[in-house]
């Protein structure tokens, strides 16, 4: 019996999505159904990579077409709806998994819980806090797995449960996530604050009296396939962005992340 439906957007990228979903057989745990929702993004390479997916994949397997282009939050509430287990992990087809990473971001979960993973990114990223800066390869034909493995199992965090950086894996109760609203749909452009779907999920959750909690434990590997060129263009400033540029970006944008906006409106860690 499926514990979790895994729910993964895809535009297309298949070499991206091939190196995640092997990733996910390989270091997952627990037996999930896998519910991949495609928008109409893609190449000839693409479609043939999704014609052979039901010969990989060992568990149940749904792959959706979006009739038109949803976009990302759009596309991910499509999932959730089509959901058929009571959890659910939000994964995305640029990331890499580490051993066991479905268990322990599951341990976690509870009902009315919100529970987030942490990255490991190569590039610059304008958006989290809370990424470990380490490169295992920007494409995927140079994953450094084994190197990959051994850094996430020999990582010691400083602690278990924290607020959310990011969202992405995310875990939680369907029922939870229906309840809360869903992600929004439309942008709202007037606000460079509230521009983002995931953070004013983040802040309405917390308002109606969810809890949200990041696991420093597991880790997954992000290679930002959508930004990747303008990492390889600029590369020189990867190794000095997260050690202050990333705050000029913020005085000069009016960024706040989830994790100090939550702060603010009062969320706290709670006892692990």
């Amino acid at each position: 019996m499926e514990i979790y439906s895994l729910i993964m957007p895809m535009y297309g990228g298949s070499r991206f999505a091939r190196l995640a979903v092997d990733s996910l057989i390989r270091h997952s745990s627990m037996p999930a159904r896998l519910l991949l929702v495609v928008e109409p993004a893609n190449t000839e390479e693409d479609d043939a990579w999704l014609r052979s997916l039901p010969d990989a994949w060992p568990g149940p397997l749904r792959i959706m077409r979006n009739p038109e282009r949803l976009g990302y939050y759009a596309t991910v509430n499509r999932g959730v709806h089509a959901c058929e287990t009571d959890m659910a992990v939000i994964f995305t087809t640029d990331q890499v998994a580490a051993p066991e990473w479905d268990r322990c971001l599951l341990e976690a979960v509870k009902p009315r819980r919100f529970v987030t993973g942490r990255l490991v990114e190569s590039g610059a990223n304008l958006i989290a806090d809370g990424n470990l800066w380490k490169n295992f390869g920007y494409q995927p034909e140079e994953f450094d797995e084994q190197a990959f493995v051994h850094y996430c199992r020999t990582f010691q965090p400083d602690r278990w449960l924290d607020l959310p950086r990011h969202y992405i894996p995310m875990a939680f109760h369907v029922k939870d996530f229906i309840d809360a609203g869903m992600f929004r749909e439309v942008w709202d452009t007037g606000n460079a604050k509230t521009t983002r779907e995931d953070f004013d999920f983040f802040l309405r959750v917390h308002r109606l009296g969810f809890e949200l909690v990041e696991v420093q434990k597991p880790l997954s590997y992000h290679f930002q396939s959508g930004s990747r060129k303008g990492r390889f263009r600029y590369s020189f400033l990867n190794a000095v962005y997260p050690y202050g540029l990333k705050h000029v970006h913020r005085w000069l944008t009016g960024y706040v992340s989830p994790y100090n906006a939550l702060w603010a409106q009062g969320a706290r860690v709670p006892e692990t």
